[in-house]
């Protein structure tokens, strides 16, 4: 996998900072190149193959459908709309009962080796509609497969649930409609229920402004209007993603963060605590990638099942006082724009640094806010939950709404860097307000502690002693060769070959080289 860094180096300044953080540490983006149009759609729609797919949607005879949530879509939106919240909420959980027997009360179809189970559920009205299993009976020799009807998009395989009890919320397809197929070796039904479903209420497969009565506000700027390609490229590592905790499925933002120190792009995820703050919660996401309007100011958009996606897996450290979450994916896909892994900066900001974000406000295409730093350190208190200093930000060109929550804040005067994620802030209005349109960001330099060894693993050897002549871990004919050339006199900067510590290089050190080398193999 290529893996491009951007310009700018990590670099460890000595310091003094609160909360015994003893250095100020900086991290550079790295950016994974796109993919073909071919590989994408081929990663997209193919877990499954899609003749197979397309024989089992022909195959489906009955569809088990809920009637609940008929007529409600408008009033539930309207009710979320009126929360002051960051995060947004996107549907409502509906608990069901559907047992192996209900669901699979047809013969399977015996294909390429595989018995193949097929169910099908809906929610009639759903903009969006996922389901939650309870997978623990779940046998070894069965795969689970979630096939979206309206783009023949399979997602799979899972063979687990993500969580200790043993319930998964499986992946979120657009319309109402969804198939659950059962890849299985055994020729009996897997036993498996199906315990609720999250009925959408919030298109978010549509480009529509607030003033046509939903969506994001229309002074938010598309990212397709950004000029400068170095955010074009850093945008690029935003996600939307869905969650689900309680009654409702809820929408927030976050960012791929870097592992400087490594050769891998690891899928560490950073948003806000306040969104997913569990193990539990953080195992119901679902991130949708490059979710972004075709062009500068157009109504051209993907549709949901054609998104690059990625699943929520572990939680490695959460704040709700600094309101971080640090979680890992299963995977991250690149897709039509790259990938990119962004860079962070635990110094503390000045008043007046100026700033971007980039984000999805009430879950809309991607968008990007430009403000500046009026407070560095601001304690809150929100819903009971009191939040340690914050950076305040205020917006004069673009704002934040609701799915706005969890997104990172960078310094455009310092290597567009991540500095935290947006927490909490009033309601936006348009046109800019600046007394109004202002955030609070939790501050990623008083989290970073919590997750230091995360994001300063390295997979750079340790020296093998100091016959390890070029620090690579292990002593070789190429420290041999370089304690001889050192003998000889010549130049072998940056290294040094005086491996008995006596000051110059003598036969001694190339024995003791020779000797080291021979031990080790």
């Amino acid at each position: 996998m290529m893996r491009i860094r951007f310009p700018f180096a990590l670099a460890v300044c000595l310091a003094i900072a609160p909360m015994a953080i003893a250095s100020d540490w900086r991290a550079p983006a790295a950016y994974q190149p796109p993919v073909t149009a071919k590989v994408l759609r081929d990663a997209t729609n193919h877990a499954l193959p899609p003749a197979i797919s397309q024989l089992l949607l022909d195959d489906i005879a009955v569809v088990h459908t809920y009637t609940e949530f008929v007529g409600m879509n408008k009033a539930l939106e309207a009710a979320s709309r009126a929360s002051s919240e960051k995060l947004l909420e996107i549907g409502r959980v509906l608990p069901i009962a559907l047992d192996a027997a209900i669901l699979f009360d047809a013969p399977p179809l015996l294909m390429d080796g595989f018995f193949h189970y097929t169910a099908a559920v809906a929610s009639e009205g759903a903009y969006q509609l996922a389901l939650e299993a309870d997978l623990e009976q779940l046998r070894p020799g069965d795969e689970i497969f979630v096939i979206d009807p309206q783009v023949q998009r399979a997602h799979g395989p899972i063979d687990a649930p993500r969580t200790d009890d043993g319930f998964a919320w499986l992946p979120m397809v657009g319309g109402d409609f969804v198939v659950l197929v059962v890849r299985s070796v055994h020729d009996t039904p897997p036993p498996i229920v199906i315990t609720a479903l999250s009925h959408g209420y919030i298109n978010l497969s549509e480009e529509l402004s607030k003033e046509a009565g939903t969506k994001a506000n229309p002074c938010n700027n598309h990212i397709a209007c950004e000029t400068d390609p170095e955010i074009e490229f850093l945008s690029s590592g935003i996600g939307r993603y869905v969650f689900t905790r309680g009654g409702g499925s809820s929408l927030c933002s976050g960012v791929l963060v870097n592992v400087p120190g490594t050769a891998a792009l690891e899928p560490y995820f950073l948003t806000a605590n306040h969104c997913v703050g569990t193990q539990a919660s953080v195992a119901t996401m679902q991130v949708f990638w490059d979710y972004r309007a075709a062009s500068c100011n157009g109504s051209s958009v993907p549709s949901l099942g054609s998104l690059p996606t990625s699943l929520g897996v572990t939680m490695h450290g959460t704040s709700s006082s600094f309101d971080h979450t640090m979680a890992e994916l299963n995977s991250v896909p690149s897709g039509a724009f790259g990938r990119a892994y962004l860079g962070w900066d635990t110094a503390t900001p000045s008043v007046g640094d100026g700033l971007i974000g980039i984000h999805h406000p009430r879950g809309s295409e991607m968008r990007i806010s430009y403000g500046d730093v009026t407070v560095v350190e601001q304690n809150a208190t929100i819903g009971g939950t009191p939040y340690l200093s914050q950076i305040r930000v205020e917006w004069f060109d673009g704002v934040t709404e609701g799915g706005s929550s969890g997104s990172p804040i960078l310094r455009t005067d310092h290597d567009l860097l991540i500095i935290g994620v947006l927490s909490n802030g009033p309601v936006h209005v348009c046109p800019e307000v600046p007394s109004s349109n202002w955030d609070r960001y939790g501050p990623f330099r008083f989290f970073f502690p919590l997750v230091q060894e995360l994001l300063l693993a390295s997979d750079v050897p340790e020296p093998a002693g100091p016959a390890d002549i070029n620090g690579d871990g292990k002593v070789d004919a190429v420290d041999i060769q370089l304690v001889i050339n050192a003998a000889l006199g010549f130049d072998i900067s940056p290294f040094t070959a005086d491996v008995d510590g006596t000051g110059k290089i003598s036969a001694i050190d190339v024995q003791m080289v020779i000797n080291a080398a021979l031990s080790a193999s």
